[in-house]
């Protein structure tokens, strides 16, 4: 780092699922190639412990479908930010999300492009170039910007990354998950454009993804309520949002569940533990969602909210669940995400 006089670092979001792995890689990788300052490095950066990256299944899997082994990242640990911020050499570019970690927000500075696909929740000084639109995946933005660059070289790799992400994030652009934008579907067909002749076919690549996704056997409970793990600070109360990829009722058969959820609250000092599951039935998403709280109290505010918010309405219905210390739903609205349901517990 110190043959250059500045550091370029793209960095995804904490949970650094293959969305924002992705978009980190093909970004940085994008900036390189278009930019002949020989005295920056561009460096894409994994928000999470190396350590952790192999729960990321999909991301590690199709990383290495292509050739790329997860040896050869930089992940947190393995650089100083505060460091080179120190040192006036940082600039920094967030990918699949718009407001810094907690622990990095002294980098606000460092800051020169946002590029997301949620909510607006922060606006950022007129200084830093802003992307932030409702699409279904953050990779349909880095995609726009570089299929539509001319003097970015047609890269295979590049292009097989973005497009697999895209079909991942929309659920092969299903209808029933309503994630897909019309940019989405408009990058989905360039990017198709531009494979044709490599042969790679759109269904074969997402079942191939799909199932790598959706393989949790070789992880323990405790890997699995962490594997896509967000904390929510709320006003009174600190929540964990679990994403899983199974269905409730397989979840709910595993007998350390319920002293793995007690864990992970005293570690994330959460107040409530939230487990959304997504699975497929017959070829169509299904979405239930249960809470953990050994507060009574806690855990019915929270379920209050999710019973009556109306944008998005959730329209759930109670299940049965193994423990009095977990509440149970099935989840009608298929399309109310995470990414939807986050801004209402905040």
């Amino acid at each position: 780092l110190e043959d250059y006089s500045k550091v370029h670092v793209v960095i995804g979001n904490e949970s650094c699922d293959i969305d924002s792995a992705i978009s980190s890689l093909v970004y940085a990788y994008y900036l390189y190639t278009i930019d002949e300052d020989e005295s920056v490095l561009f460096l894409p950066l994994m928000q999470i412990p190396r350590s952790k990256f192999r729960l990321r299944l999909e991301a590690v899997h199709f990383l290495e479908k292509i050739g790329i082994e997860p040896d050869i990242l930089s992940f947190y640990e393995d650089i100083s930010l505060e460091e080179l911020q120190t040192k006036g050499k940082l600039l920094l570019t967030l990918v699949d999300h718009h407001v810094l970690a907690p622990n990095l927000s002294d980098l606000e500075s460092s800051v020169v492009k946002v590029i997301d696909h949620r909510p607006i929740s922060k606006q950022w000084p007129t200084s830093v170039e802003c992307i932030i639109e409702p699409v279904g995946s953050c990779c349909t933005l880095i995609a726009e910007e570089v299929v539509g660059n001319p003097d970015f070289p047609f890269d295979g790799i590049v292009n097989v990354l973005l497009y697999g992400t895209i079909l991942i994030d929309t659920i092969n652009m299903s209808p029933e998950a309503g994630k897909t934008t019309d940019k989405d579907t408009l990058m989905i067909h360039k990017l198709e454009d531009t494979l044709e002749e490599m042969g790679v076919d759109r269904d074969t690549l997402y079942e191939d993804l799909n199932d790598a996704k959706f393989d949790l056997s070789g992880l323990t409970t405790s890997e699995i309520l962490e594997k896509d793990m967000k904390l929510i600070h709320g006003n009174n109360l600190i929540v964990a949002m679990c994403s899983v990829t199974m269905e409730m009722k397989e979840l709910f058969t595993r007998s350390d569940l319920e002293s793995e959820l007690k864990k992970l609250s005293q570690e994330k000092n959460a107040e409530v533990v939230i487990i959304m599951t997504l699975s497929n039935q017959d070829g169509s998403p299904t979405r239930q969602l249960a809470l953990y709280s050994e507060n009574r109290i806690y855990k019915q505010q929270v379920c209050v909210v999710l019973s009556v918010i109306l944008f998005p309405s959730l329209q759930l219905e109670l299940i049965p669940a193994p423990t009095d210390n977990i509440q149970a739903y099935s989840q009608g609205n298929v399309q109310a995400s995470r990414k939807k349901i986050l801004p209402v517990i905040k």
